[in-house]
This record gives C-alpha cells, sequence and structure tokens, in this order.
C-alpha cells in the first residue's frame, strides 16, 4: 500500500513537472493558432538569389538543383547589401511573414559580425563585418518576449577585403 501511495505521488510529481518545463516562459495566454512554424527560411539577396536555406531544421548547400553556401559571409568594415528573410511552407512555398511578430537573432561572437536592420523586427536585416573570423548566427520569429522558431545556427564568416 505505501509503495502505491509512493508511485502515485512521484507520477503526479513527474507529470506536473514536465507540464511546467515544457510550457512558455511568459506568463501569458495564447493558442497554438497564435505560434508561426515554417518548414524553411530562405535569405534572399536584392536579386531575389537564395543566399543561405534552412529547411526542416538543417543549413542546405543546394537548393532546387543548384549549389548554394551553407555559410554567410561578410566583410570587415562594410555593410553587406540587404538579405530578405523568408519563410517556407512543407511545399516550398513562400509564406507571408507574421505580422505582429518580429525577427530576432543570437550572434555567438559579437565581436566579429553586427545586424543591422532599418527597422528593427522587420524581416530583412544587413551584416556588418567588425573583425576578421568566424561566428554563428541564429535567427528567431519573436512572439510575446520568446521565439516561436527559430533556425539552428548559421556560420558567418568576416573576410577582408
Amino acid at each position: 500500500m505505501i509503495k502505491k501511495i509512493f508511485f502515485s505521488t512521484l507520477l503526479v510529481f513527474f507529470f506536473s513537472t514536465s507540464f511546467l518545463l515544457t510550457g512558455c516562459d511568459e506568463e501569458h495566454v495564447h493558442g497554438p493558432e497564435d505560434h508561426f512554424s515554417a518548414e524553411g527560411w530562405m535569405l534572399r539577396d536584392v536579386a531575389q538569389r537564395p543566399i543561405l536555406v534552412v529547411w526542416q531544421g538543417a543549413v542546405q548547400n543546394s537548393w532546387n538543383g543548384q549549389t548554394i553556401s551553407d555559410t554567410l559571409f561578410a566583410t570587415r568594415n562594410v555593410l553587406s547589401e540587404q538579405l530578405a528573410v523568408l519563410f517556407l511552407d512543407a511545399n516550398k512555398n513562400f509564406i507571408e511573414p507574421p505580422r505582429s511578430k518580429n525577427l530576432g537573432y543570437i550572434i555567438n561572437d559579437t565581436n566579429v559580425v553586427a545586424i543591422r536592420q532599418n527597422l528593427p523586427g522587420a524581416f530583412n536585416l544587413q551584416l556588418l563585418g567588425k573583425s576578421v573570423g568566424v561566428t554563428q548566427l541564429e535567427l528567431q520569429v519573436m512572439h510575446e518576449g520568446h521565439a516561436d522558431v527559430r533556425t539552428p545556427k548559421i556560420p558567418v564568416r568576416v573576410r577582408i577585403n
């Protein structure tokens, strides 16, 4: 009988702890429809060429039969051209960026590269190389202070002119 009570208590503790740990970080109420998700991300240059593609959680080295880089490149002391951040559905069609959400990012080493945006939170960016080296960048779709979806770590290499 004591074993049964102990086991029941342990089971209730385990499930309530796992529920608390997997919920949102913030104290707010929203349904799952409020979260944005995408099967893929694409960074495109002003000529509409794919510069980098993340598909189903992995940085790609080819897209639609064409070789693309699995690394972003920046030049030291030079602001890159504008890169559009686009999203892909399960059929690899473009989907609109969420209106009530912002683009966020984490740079592992901000001494190597910086991000500039014309409008903070907009779904476009420019890279500014600060020093020669390699770091990693994670892009995020932010919703009420937390990331709805994020890319894996994307290598960023800063070179000399």
